[in-house]
């Protein structure tokens, strides 16, 4: 039988969920640039760039936590935090695990803050790549 974790693997899903992720990214993200915008003023072209590069997940979480915001600098120290706890994550599998393949490192980059401190907790119990993945 033909179950749904099989179809997960396949090709052709892997490029619906993709084309799906990219139609909700071009749906939501001008939608939370605006938010942003109204909230903290207008956004330096620096912090637009690195808003267009967040997953959807990431945007998502950034969505929820704007709410909280009332001036540049608090999306400032949002953006920072995410930077900083992915390259801390980054370096600690790399100094455990040796060069991360390039599936790990895509995963690490579109994880949220809340996503990276579990798999910060999980990779100090299960320190392989593969692990990891699943």
């Amino acid at each position: 039988m033909f179950a749904i974790s099989d179809l997960k693997k396949t090709k052709v899903y892997a490029e619906a969920y993709q084309e799906g992720q990219q139609e909700a990214l071009t749906r939501e993200r001008p939608l939370v640039v605006r938010l942003l915008k109204c909230k903290v003023g207008e956004l330096p072209k620096a912090t637009l760039a690195y808003v267009d590069r967040l997953s959807l997940m990431q945007l998502e979480d950034l969505a929820e936590a704007l709410l909280d915001f009332g001036e540049l600098v608090d999306l400032d120290n949002w953006l920072g935090q995410l930077t900083e706890k992915r390259a801390e994550l980054t370096e600690m599998l790399t100094q455990g695990l040796g060069t991360l393949e390039l599936p790990v490192r895509e995963q690490i980059e579109g994880l949220t803050l809340e996503q990276l401190g579990l798999l910060e907790k999980a990779a100090a119990e299960d320190m392989t790549q593969a692990g990891l993945m699943d």
